[in-house]
């Protein structure tokens, strides 16, 4: 029986793990479409602008935590109490 050089399984085990790496790296972002109504909107001076669809996010798993952490304290009592008393909604 014959064995393998070491520099050959020290090569595959490397091309392993960048493969490994590889497909464990995150998804890039992907960007989406405004309209040119929406885009009219905001000064012609600036170079480039983010906006967040706040529709979309609120169907997501993780905005809620976001929104605690993001809310001040403050603002997250005054909702609480709004939905207490049936003056809060939720447009959109």
């Amino acid at each position: 029986m014959q064995t393998r050089p070491r520099s050959t399984i020290r090569r595959q085990v490397a091309a392993g793990i960048l493969v490994a790496l590889s497909l464990a790296m995150p998804k890039p972002a992907r960007a989406g479409r405004l309209g040119a109504d929406i885009i009219a909107l905001f000064p012609k001076e600036i170079g480039e602008f983010a906006y967040a669809d706040l529709k979309k996010a609120r169907s997501l798993k993780w905005f809620s935590q976001l929104q605690e952490q993001m809310l001040p304290d403050r603002l997250t009592r005054i909702r609480k109490s709004m939905n207490l008393h049936g003056g809060w909604s939720r447009r959109g």
